[in-house]
């Protein structure tokens, strides 16, 4: 087993809610899901375990992971979900940092709990390359991710950026700013309270099930300290909320985490001006990206399309870096990837057939021809 460079150490669970946020705010690559109140309120307090690695006595990764045990066996799988943290704010990426907190990993959660140790980055716009050699290094087995997102690049200047937004984006954009349409940007609970209407509504519309996640955002929100809230940006009507999207401030890379649009909402395009909204915020506060979250051409035709139109003509459509996992021995290792094959295909099945219930009602509420 390898062990941790010179001048490197690991703490484990040593650090309480309050400082792992405060800590959460000197790194670039800060996500919402290793925040304390994203793992407590999505697993509870006795499932996260979060390690601490530090160099000559500065601090400079962290991992949260989500711990679950296996009944009658000795053994579980531990998850860290976008991280591990390991780009210090305003310092140059330093890949040693990343080898030597997957080395701490491995030894803990791998090696003395005997767990297997799943990694999923959520990052395409690295070296990644280099970074999925480092895992292979560290004694990682890679394997592909399915998801797919576009990134839009906030290096040029807004009117640039603009422009290189697709045409039919870009008009609808105009028409819709045209509209009588009043945004509210803020982080109260009243704004968030306003969001979670608009999500029922939505919900009510298309008769999915998938919605629970961005009421799990909002109260993740609630939890939050103020410097890691999330940034919502809530379109109006005649005093009526039409649309919301709502997006994490901290770090570099921007990702849109609640959006959801009613009724109204629709007729009046409200979304788009919306998710400009959230490019003029990300661009005026120096984030280097923003990440436009997951899409899928079949699945969701219409946010795909849309996401895409944003993205403009240069964007590329890409997989995540990929899933890494290390495990003490192969027979568990077996059983893991067995037992994600299949819970991917129960997930897989449980949205078709919501799917093809939803294409049934739409179907049943259409006029008859006769």
């Amino acid at each position: 087993m390898k062990t941790l460079d010179a001048g490197y150490t690991a703490v484990i669970d040593g650090m309480d809610r309050v400082a792992w946020h405060d800590l959460m705010l000197t790194f670039d690559d800060a996500s919402l899901f290793q925040t304390w109140s994203y793992g407590r309120l999505s697993w509870g307090d006795e499932s996260l375990s979060h390690l601490v690695l530090k160099k000559d006595g500065t601090d400079v990764a962290m991992a949260q992971l989500r711990l679950v045990r296996i009944p009658f066996l000795r053994t579980g799988v531990a998850y860290v979900a976008s991280g591990p943290l390991w780009k210090r704010r305003d310092e140059p990426v330093d890949l040693v940092h990343l080898r030597n907190i997957l080395r701490a990993l491995y030894h803990e959660y791998v090696v003395r709990r005997r767990y297997v140790l799943q990694v999923l980055p959520r990052t395409i716009r690295d070296d990644a390359a280099g970074i999925r050699r480092i895992f292979r290094e560290e004694g990682f087995a890679w394997r592909s991710d399915p998801q797919q997102t576009v990134y839009v690049d906030l290096s040029a200047p807004l009117d640039e950026i603009r422009k290189g937004t697709r045409r039919k984006w870009r008009q609808t954009l105009q028409r819709a700013e045209k509209q009588a349409i009043v945004i509210i940007e803020g982080s109260q609970m009243d704004i968030a309270g306003e969001a979670g209407q608009i999500i029922e509504e939505m919900k009510a519309r298309k008769r999915y099930v998938e919605y629970g996640d961005m009421r799990r955002m909002i109260a993740v929100h609630g939890d939050l300290p103020d410097a890691l809230k999330l940034r919502f940006a809530l379109c109006k009507h005649e005093g009526t909320p039409v649309a919301v999207l709502a997006w994490f401030q901290a770090g570099k890379i921007g990702i849109p985490l609640v959006s959801a649009t009613g009724n109204k909402g629709l007729e009046l395009s409200a979304s788009y001006p919306l998710y400009w909204r959230m490019i003029v915020y990300y661009k005026e506060h120096g984030f280097a990206w923003c990440d436009l979250g997951g899409l899928h051409r079949e699945r969701n035709p219409g946010g795909y399309t849309f996401k895409t139109g944003l993205a403009g003509d240069a964007c590329e459509v890409k997989n995540y870096i990929g899933q890494f996992e290390a495990c003490p021995n192969v027979t568990i290792m077996a059983c893991f990837r067995a037992a994600s094959f299949l819970r991917s295909f129960y997930r897989h099945s449980r949205q078709i057939i919501n799917r093809r219930l939803n294409d049934v009602r739409r179907r049943s509420r259409l006029p008859s021809a006769s």
